[in-house]
């Protein structure tokens, strides 16, 4: 699951025309940053949470594999997007990612994916020094 449904209020002027997973880095979008890390882990589906500016989100969308979930009229936050998302994400592992991370190096879905063990795991949290 993406997050992609904040409002981005300390981006400030940025978000005034479009929303924050739209907003280019390095020529392209956020969330084309954060949706590009799937591919190396094949998931079964992927949701992606929308709010401010949701039909430019759901537009950009349009050619992408995902479900997009609309919390109209009122953000879920982190918690209530994931439990909106989970009758379509199912009984299997779930992975979640912020629209607003841009990963350099390993891709992080990867490595949550070889650490877990769900056997002895109800969750994993990945937590990365800034350097």
């Amino acid at each position: 699951m993406v997050f992609a449904a904040g409002l981005g209020t300390r981006m400030g002027d940025l978000v005034r025309d479009k929303p924050k997973p739209l907003i280019e880095v390095g020529g392209r979008a956020l969330l084309d940053h954060a949706l590009s890390l799937r591919t190396d882990i094949c998931p079964v589906k992927t949701v992606v949470n929308a709010h401010y500016k949701k039909e430019m989100v759901t537009s950009y969308l349009r050619s992408h594999q995902v479900i997009v979930l609309d919390e109209w009229p009122d953000v879920l936050e982190t918690g209530g997007g994931l439990r909106a998302a989970l009758p379509h994400l199912g009984t299997n592992p779930v992975m979640t990612l912020n629209s607003d991370a841009v990963w350099l190096g390993e891709n992080p879905l990867v490595a949550l994916k070889s650490k877990w063990d769900p056997k002895t795991m109800d969750a994993l949290l990945m937590c990365v020094r800034l350097q």
